[in-house]
């Protein structure tokens, strides 16, 4: 009876490895797919990104004005 088990477990082992393999790519793939509110926060971001450039801008316009070498001074 022995005999006959080694073959049925010998080729439940490559099943079982096969099955896993598979499962994983799809849990990686699951796990790199975009939700569908990336888009929203993606843009979000770059809006607030624009504004903090147009207010970095706007400071250094001033400091610019009232201290002409405060970029030397600072190493920048």
């Amino acid at each position: 009876m022995s005999f006959v088990l080694i073959p049925i477990v010998a080729l439940c082992i490559p099943i079982v490895a096969i099955i896993c393999t598979f499962a994983y790519r799809i849990a990686k793939l699951y796990r790199t797919t975009p939700s569908p509110g990336d888009d929203q926060a993606a843009s979000e971001m770059i809006a607030a990104l624009e504004r903090m450039e147009a207010r970095i801008a706007t400071l250094e316009s001033i400091l610019d004005a009232e201290t002409p070498k405060w970029r030397t001074r600072s190493g920048l």
